[in-house]
């Protein structure tokens, strides 16, 4: 198990594997997958999921640049129907979004690549923002703060270099420089 976890955890050096597509590319298809996840006014907590989820399946299974959209499109799905209550997308809304580059049956069979290769392991490791959640409570950000806080760690998904580290270290760094920019001395 606990191997399983640190495997998730570091995810910042994946692309050596990853023939024909780039770390620019996932940058363009994860600020695609922001305006979708916008439009169909999803929680913040589901576009990190989804970033974990591409991210972990990038790691392990090697994909041609004609398919990043449909891994893309799949990881947003699992994510929504875990994290969303109101909000999943139909399947027709999906094959909409893409522009009807890929049929249901594309769509479904790889929802089912992606948790048959990540081994339905992808819940396992907390996002940034579940950690910066906890730590509001003790750090008590002002609302601007906290929305700031947010969008930061929003922002820290395109970075991969900043995958490497665990979600807890990047909430913990978010809330420091708030603290930092605002000219708090102390904690709590």
């Amino acid at each position: 198990m606990l191997s399983s976890v640190s495997n998730l955890t570091i995810l910042h050096n994946y692309f050596h594997h990853q023939r024909d597509i780039t770390e620019h590319m996932r940058g363009i298809l994860l600020s695609w997958l922001l305006e979708v996840h916008q439009k169909y006014r999803l929680m913040n907590e589901t576009f990190f999921l989804t970033v974990r989820i591409i991210d972990t399946f990038l790691k392990q299974e090697e994909i041609n640049r004609n398919r990043l959209q449909l891994v893309g499109i799949a990881a947003l799905w699992i994510a929504a129907k875990y994290q969303e209550t109101y909000q999943v997308p139909k399947m027709s809304n999906l094959e909409r979004l893409c522009d009807h580059a890929y049929k249901a049956e594309d769509i479904l069979y790889m929802e089912g690549r992606i948790l048959e290769v990540t081994g339905f392991s992808l819940l396992l490791v907390p996002s940034p923002l579940c950690h910066l959640e906890l730590l509001q409570n003790y750090a008590q950000l002002p609302q601007k703060d906290y929305s700031l806080a947010c969008y930061l760690l929003e922002a820290s998904t395109f970075d991969l270099g900043l995958q490497r580290f665990s979600g807890s270290s990047l909430a913990f760094a978010v809330i420091y420089f708030l603290r930092k920019l605002r000219g708090y001395n102390s904690v709590g």
